[in-house]
């Protein structure tokens, strides 16, 4: 194995300086390359490090970095995405070759079983995390705990928060939490250029309380593309198939794509134009209007980031 001051010396000046933010190292107005692999080298042979960075990690992660490890560069059994969290931190660095420091291959392929419980505890926090994120959009910190210890009985500590921050910080998650205030997902933050959408959402927000499912269904949102196939999504695939005479896989794929719509909150010029890219054209007006009232139906009951995971529907019901 290499050495790890090998490995860390193989990065630019500027991934160093980010592996030492994210390990909370003092810089201490030191600028100098040298001076900065010294910080970070002497960070990074401290066990209590060591022992953070296990418990960030998944089981794919781990046996990734064995297969990788055990193999050339030229050998494809290994992903490297599930690498990435070493390449952060400087212990891995994928471009000319695959370097891997003498430190972490003998921690990660030692016995680590007294931190086993808090590597599964981070993980399933992370899991409701990613589920959050992909349902509400936006979740304020000062939410999270609330909501996380209504689905488990160990209830979620301000320590655990602060080491599921850091983790966002060096792994690729579908979220990021934001000055200890706001878990976003990112995707609320990349849909335009100048933020606005962002903004846009905390304030469509306000007021809502968040939706509250079932375990089981939450659950299914670690899966960014999920949503309910509800009764009005059946509808519209019934109505498409006795309407139109579309396949059942055509009126299937149809009505995904509509789900889609409706949780972008896509307005009817949209939708007509993406029926005429589809060369789909009505017979008549009333043939017309039977699939309006479909799609007004499946988006009044699709679960939006502005209404905090509530449908209108729900979201009517409330200030009744």
């Amino acid at each position: 194995m290499t050495d790890l001051r090998t490995v860390l010396n193989s990065k630019n000046l500027n991934q160093l300086k980010l592996a030492c933010k994210l390990l909370d190292i003092e810089l201490q107005g030191k600028t100098r390359k040298s001076d900065i692999l010294d910080l970070l080298y002497d960070k990074l042979n401290k066990k209590e490090t060591l022992d953070f960075v296990y418990t960030c990690l998944q089981n794919e992660e781990i046996e990734n970095f064995k297969l990788a490890a055990a193999n050339d560069m030229f050998n494809n059994s290994y992903d490297e995405d599930y690498l990435e969290v070493f390449d952060v931190l400087g212990y891995i660095n994928i471009k000319n070759g695959i370097f891997i420091s003498d430190v972490i291959y003998d921690y990660i392929n030692s016995s680590h079983k007294e931190l086993e419980s808090k590597r599964k505890r981070l993980a399933l926090i992370n899991k409701y995390f990613i589920c959050f994120a992909n349902l509400y959009g936006i979740v304020p910190v000062n939410k999270l705990a609330d909501i996380f210890n209504r689905y488990e009985r160990n209830h979620l500590q301000k320590r655990e928060l602060k080491d599921i921050q850091i983790i966002s910080n060096i792994k690729l998650l579908p979220y990021v939490i934001i000055d200890d205030y706001y878990l976003v997902n990112k995707e609320a933050l990349y849909l335009d250029e100048n933020d606005d959408f962002f903004f846009e959402l905390i304030e469509n927000q306000e007021g809502k309380r968040y939706a509250i499912l079932p375990k089981e269904e939450l659950l299914k949102y670690i899966d960014p593309d999920y949503f309910e196939k509800t009764p009005q999504y059946r509808k519209m695939q019934t109505m498409l198939s006795l309407e139109l005479g579309l396949s059942k896989a055509d009126a299937e794929e149809l009505s995904n794509d509509f789900a889609y719509m409706c949780k972008a909150d896509m307005d009817f010029d949209f939708v007509f134009q993406y029926l005429e890219d589809k060369n789909i054209v009505f017979k008549d007006m009333a043939q017309c209007n039977k699939f309006v009232s479909a799609y007004a139906d499946m988006q009044n009951n699709t679960r939006l980031w502005e209404n905090c995971g509530n449908t209108p529907v729900e979201i009517r019901k409330q200030i009744r």
